[in-house]
């Protein structure tokens, strides 16, 4: 008869038997090998050797676009908290650890514009940064979820070669204002002037 437990009681039988305990050796050190699935990176990184009953400290840094989602792990290895991108595991055995990463979805605030005439394009100002595209097509400004842009739509002069007129965002010579990411932000411009060349 064989068995793995200890320790074992059996009856013994009439006839002399011989027992013999098996021992295998205690690994000195698991392997364990970090990696990610997407885009970002796992510290350590690689195959790493640790002690049996190691606690480890593990960071995920997600790439720019990305988000940090949680930890998988396979083998003999135990995670604190697999949604956190800095915890620790307790290594018991070889295996894996790996950080998952997704996308992060690509938000914007929109500017809509209507009354300008056609050929011409338009603009909005945003930290310092100016954005544009022809009349009657919108602008797209990225942002993140939840954050809050502070704008600027600026006139539009329109030049000839007798006259130059002058066209303001909701009647105003700018118009400024605040939007929460993923807003829609709509800009009617109004003719404000029209002045013959050499007159204005």
């Amino acid at each position: 008869m064989s068995s793995t437990q200890n320790p074992i009681t059996f009856q013994m039988p009439s006839q002399g038997v011989s027992v013999t305990a098996y021992f295998s050796q205690v690994p000195t050190t698991y392997a364990v090998t970090f990696g990610a699935s997407g885009s970002g990176s796992v510290t350590p990184s690689g195959t790493q050797y640790y002690p049996p009953g190691a606690t480890v400290n593990i960071t995920a840094s997600p790439s720019s676009g990305w988000a940090f989602v949680q930890w998988q792990v396979s083998g003999n290895i135990s995670v604190a908290d697999y949604t956190s991108p800095s915890t620790t595991i307790t290594v018991n055995g070889n295996g894996t650890v790996t950080a998952i990463f997704e996308q992060v979805p690509t938000t914007y605030v929109t500017f809509s514009e209507s009354g300008l005439p056609s050929g011409v394009s338009w603009s909005v100002t945003v930290g310092g940064s100016t954005y544009s595209a022809p009349s009657g097509q919108p602008i797209n400004v990225q942002c993140s979820s939840g954050q809050t842009i502070s704008y600027t739509v600026n006139q539009v002069v329109v030049s000839t070669g007798t006259e130059t007129c002058y066209y303001y965002p909701n009647n105003q010579p700018s118009l400024s204002g605040a939007a929460t990411c993923g807003a829609t932000v709509s800009v009617a411009y109004q003719l404000h002037a029209c002045y013959k060349v050499g007159m204005a």
